[in-house]
């Protein structure tokens, strides 16, 4: 799942995989949000409670980029990727930016193993 999304609040926003019980306390997914600063975070979400499995800050503090979002859910593998569009720069483990395509946060969680929904949040 990805998006491409303009980080400038602190207010995250991002994207889930593996969703059901959408709009309701029941909720259930894999999400990754990001906000400005630049901030980014894994999380499980069970019916409404939300549980960090990763977060990532930049080395730096970003602002008012477009970023490209992506989450892979493979089995009991999660991923989280971010790309720099404006300079064609992938978010590393350690917080910098490179050329090279890497992922930001990689865990292994399998805690939501169905629901096929997939959007933004």
């Amino acid at each position: 799942v990805s998006v491409s999304m303009f980080a400038d609040s602190l207010v995250p926003g991002g994207v889930f995989a593996r969703g059901s019980w959408v709009n309701s306390n029941r909720f259930t997914a894999y999400e990754v949000t990001v906000k400005r600063g630049l901030e980014v975070e894994l999380w499980r979400v069970v019916n409404g409670a939300r549980t960090s499995l990763g977060k990532l800050t930049t080395a730096g503090w970003q602002s008012g980029l477009w970023v490209q979002v992506s989450l892979v859910a493979k089995g009991d593998q999660l991923r989280a990727q971010l790309y720099r569009s404006d300079s064609g720069e992938y978010l590393r483990a350690d917080g910098t930016w490179g050329l090279t395509p890497a992922w930001a946060i990689t865990r292994t969680d399998a805690a939501v193993k169905t629901g096929g929904l997939a959007g933004l949040s």
